[in-house]
């Protein structure tokens, strides 16, 4: 699935090529599609250990993080959204940075939000 493309991209694209970079991932993983269920889940090639990977078995975040983050301009699942080292969540996470979706149509974009970061002491 796109999902699936778009994380094994996000590993190959971004994590392996920033491999001392202070990054984390918060992988949250809902049953969408055919296929998707929790006893199939395979991590989708995100294996770097700053991944945090979490099973939404009833989609709830996807549908809270899409009503409530501010200027998310991606979709309740198959999206990104960057925060920086200035994020903070209090009633709701911000501030965003830059989001997308699905992921691996985005992952360019991603990449350069996520360069300004990356160069950051």
């Amino acid at each position: 699935t796109e999902c699936r493309h778009g994380a094994g991209l996000v590993q190959s694209k971004l994590l392996n090529a920033h491999p001392d970079a202070r990054l984390r991932v918060y992988a949250i993983w809902v049953n969408k599609l055919f296929g998707d269920a929790r006893n199939r889940w395979d991590a989708a090639g995100l294996t770097d250990p700053r991944v945090v990977h979490l099973w939404d078995a009833d989609d709830v975040s996807g549908s809270w993080l899409a009503a409530n983050v501010a200027g998310n301009q991606g979709s309740d699942w198959d999206t990104y959204l960057l925060f920086g080292p200035d994020a903070t969540w209090t009633s709701r996470p911000g501030p965003l940075r830059n989001s997308g979706s699905p992921v691996d149509h985005q992952i360019d974009d991603l990449r350069q939000a996520l360069n300004p970061l990356l160069a950051t002491p």
